[in-house]
């Protein structure tokens, strides 16, 4: 596919070669640009340090994050695994040069080739990408605190304390999902996905424990519609109710553990139920990551957690979900990728091909909004189809916005809301519902 006439002539007014080098592996693409190469454009800005949320993050949140991982793990770590943690936040706080991945575990090729150009660059931490960077901060903590070996989750104590204390809004969640379960209408349909929604505002790396607390549980039944500023929610609707071209699997790229996942579950169990959807499957991280992210021990266990409350609906649904998964409906994946330092545009052929086959894929959260536009700085006004035509399957993003990059939306609204907040875009206090089914034109 080739550009469309309104890309290529940003691009030529730009100055931009036909040639254009992938975001983080310093690799140049061996096809002719197309609208999936629009995020690799020099042209449009990546994000770094020199944008005021991100040094927040690289100087304020990140040295909290690891000294409160410091705080909660304190009885567990060993001395050596604290001094190595410490020692790795004075690399953060004194700049120091990215450096490879040493512990040589299964990841850790690939990771490096990303990393080498960061050290072929000479960069550090206010200089590399701020995706690069982000993301390595995880990995370099599986590293410090030999994760391999002691299989220990640094971010399970808080993960715990986030989901008891929404407990209210899964409560809410719950009765929705036990009184409606089987019954496909639009109403109830529309309910539980800005339900799912909203849960992307619970987030480990970006709140606390007890701001994530207050999230989740509002009036409206959390929809908050103007708030949500591209809203898709009849184009899924009307996806989900035509057959499908090559069976009914729907898949997620989740994010969030705690009030997001159980979000997740009830769409998950209201999509089987309503038999529009043959199976569900959550593809997780593989590991520990960006503090709140889901891996498959999280869903085991935020499920074992509902089954266990005293709360009637939240006990039916923790059944539910434990036979759903039992009967193979629901399948819980660990994919490598999606805690990879990489665009999403640089999918591994062997997963691209698999969600080939989703009727729909559901990407969930922030960071994977950030990973689907390359981390770039695109106008708000270019249109979310344009960018992300590379994925082979209908896909719709459900982002609470947390961070700066933005698209979809006229510049017009955009301008209204930062003349009324600077920062409005990182407060996760307005969402976006985007789909796209690039694959019908194939």
């Amino acid at each position: 596919r080739r550009l469309t006439t309104r890309q290529a002539k940003f691009l030529k007014k730009k100055g931009e070669k036909v040639l254009s080098p992938s975001p983080w592996s310093g690799e140049k693409s061996n096809f002719e640009i197309s609208g999936e190469d629009l995020i690799m454009s020099k042209a449009i800005p990546q994000l770094d340090s020199k944008h005021p949320f991100v040094y927040k993050t690289l100087k304020t949140r990140l040295p909290g994050i690891l000294e409160r991982t410091i705080e909660y793990n304190k009885e567990t770590l060993t001395k050596d695994q604290i001094e190595s943690i410490q020692h790795f936040l004075k690399e953060i706080v004194n700049d120091a040069p990215i450096r490879l991945i040493s512990d040589q575990k299964e990841d850790a090729k690939e990771w490096n080739k990303v990393l080498q150009v960061c050290v072929d660059k000479k960069q550090t931490w206010t200089t590399a990408p701020w995706f690069v960077w982000e993301t390595y901060v995880y990995r370099r903590l599986l590293q410090a605190s030999q994760y391999w070996d002691t299989k220990l989750d640094l971010f399970k104590i808080e993960k715990s304390k986030s989901l008891i204390g929404t407990e209210q809004a899964l409560k809410q969640r719950a009765k929705i999902s036990t009184q409606y379960a089987g019954k496909w209408d639009y109403d109830t349909f529309r309910v539980i996905l800005f339900q799912d929604l909203w849960g992307n505002q619970a987030d480990g790396s970006l709140f606390t424990v007890d701001t994530i607390a207050g999230l989740g549980s509002t009036k409206g039944h959390g929809e908050n519609t103007d708030r949500v500023l591209v809203n898709d929610t009849k184009s899924v609707w009307n996806h989900l109710n035509q057959p499908a071209k090559q069976g009914h699997r729907v898949i997620f790229f989740n994010d969030n553990s705690g009030l997001e996942i159980v979000s997740d579950l009830v769409l998950a169990s209201y999509l089987l139920h309503s038999k529009k959807v043959s199976t569900v499957e959550f593809y997780l991280k593989p590991y520990p990551y960006f503090v709140s992210d889901a891996n498959p021990e999280d869903v085991k266990d935020t499920i074992e957690f509902l089954i266990s409350s005293h709360d009637k609906s939240m006990k039916e649904l923790g059944a539910d979900l434990k036979s759903l998964v039992k009967a193979n409906l629901l399948k819980l994946k660990k994919e490598h990728f999606l805690a990879s330092p990489l665009a999403m545009s640089e999918m591994p052929k062997a997963l691209k091909e698999d969600i080939k086959s989703a009727h729909l894929l559901v990407v969930k959260g922030d960071l994977m909004y950030r990973k689907m536009l390359g981390d770039r700085m695109h106008p708000p006004q270019t249109p979310f189809k344009d960018i992300v035509s590379y994925f082979p399957c209908p896909i719709v993003s459900l982002r609470t916005c947390k961070s700066p990059v933005i698209v979809g939306m006229t510049k017009k609204v955009f301008d209204e809301l930062s003349a009324e907040k600077k920062d409005w875009t990182c407060l996760g206090l307005h969402g976006t519902i985007h789909f796209v089914n690039s694959s019908s034109a194939r």
